[in-house]
């Protein structure tokens, strides 16, 4: 089995595919052929941060390199290279939508055609159910029961997303099963869907939004209002609370307010 399949196999989104294949790629041509090595991994590792990658993109290299060494069967070399020091991630503070802007713009957006309807559609379903853009293959009408839609996500793994009424209520309207189609009746890809969020929370906030970060935002609200965190962490279909922390944000204006109900 080649990789990409073997990638595939794991139920990775096409987008994280084109990823890792692509640093694997760019990690064979630095080994120029050599059998890989701790030393040259870490070798390999201060010449990404020589050329400016941040620590974050460094991290996702490294992480690549030992899922490539675990399907290479290398177990021994990936169990070495485990303690190689990576530069240290610096805190990135990410933009969100919160549900006092979205209540500001809900009756006043222009969908007076259909592809502005679609656009507004799978923006309001990633911002009031936290699905991975990724998923959104999975959002078909006639499989909603009781304001409930069953989706294999990542890693296979079957969760419940859960509709809200305003939600819901777009969809009835909807004239199509699906919400992610083109003209053509074609689905839309990874990039066009990274276009059609950022473009259209540009025009609604004043700030683009990635699709990932409204799947922050949908987490950080639902704490906001109080919701356990092992509530948002299953309903985001996450295994550790530890990775549901790294979704919440909140600004520095957000922290203080919470600090002054303690000093």
């Amino acid at each position: 089995m080649n990789y990409k399949n073997w990638l595939k196999n794991k139920n990775l989104s096409e987008n994280t595919i084109r990823i890792y294949l692509l640093y694997v790629s760019k990690f064979n041509e630095y080994l120029d052929n050599k059998k890989p090595t701790k030393k040259i991994i870490s070798n390999y590792i201060r010449f990404l941060n020589s050329k400016g990658n941040s620590a974050n993109t460094i991290s996702l290299h490294y992480s690549v390199i030992l899922l490539y060494l675990k399907f290479s069967k290398l177990n021994k070399l990936r169990e070495e290279c485990k303690d190689i020091k990576l530069p240290s991630k610096q805190k990135i503070f990410r933009k969100t939508i919160s549900l006092e802007e979205f209540e500001d713009i809900k009756n006043n957006v222009d969908i007076n055609n259909w592809y502005k309807e679609r656009n507004y559609l799978i923006f309001v379903f990633c911002f009031t159910t936290g699905i991975r853009i990724s998923e959104i293959n999975c959002v078909k009408k006639n499989l909603i029961i009781d304001n409930k839609l069953k989706i294999r996500g990542k890693g296979n793994k079957i969760r419940i997303i859960y509709i809200p009424e305003y939600t819901l209520n777009l969809l009835k309207k909807w004239k199509f099963n699906s919400i992610n189609i083109k003209r053509n009746k074609r689905k839309l890809s990874y990039k066009q869907l990274n276009k059609i969020i950022q473009n259209i929370t540009y025009k609604l906030f004043g700030k683009k939004i990635l699709p990932h970060d409204l799947r922050r935002s949908y987490a950080t609200n639902l704490l906001r209002k109080g919701i356990n965190i092992k509530v948002i962490s299953d309903l985001l279909g996450h295994e550790n609370i530890s990775t549901t922390s790294k979704y919440l944000y909140f600004s520095e204006n957000e922290i203080i307010k919470e600090l002054k109900k303690i000093w």
